[in-house]
């Protein structure tokens, strides 16, 4: 009847097969290729920061 699949905590634990089945059912390709897109801008922003603070840290060392 609902929009949206009700699940708790426990479900994880008591019915992770329900679990399971209602995530791969619920993927789409538009899901997928936003977690794609998102995960790799998070990495490329991480590589950016850690360079920066690396050319950072070597600018201020004796």
């Amino acid at each position: 009847m609902g929009r949206f699949i009700r699940l708790n905590s426990w479900d994880i634990v008591m019915r992770a097969h329900k679990l399971a089945k209602s995530i791969l059912e619920s993927l789409q390709i538009e899901t997928l290729l936003f977690i794609f897109i998102f995960r790799s801008f998070l990495i490329l922003l991480y590589i950016a920061f850690y360079n920066l603070t690396k050319i950072n840290v070597e600018k201020t060392s004796p």
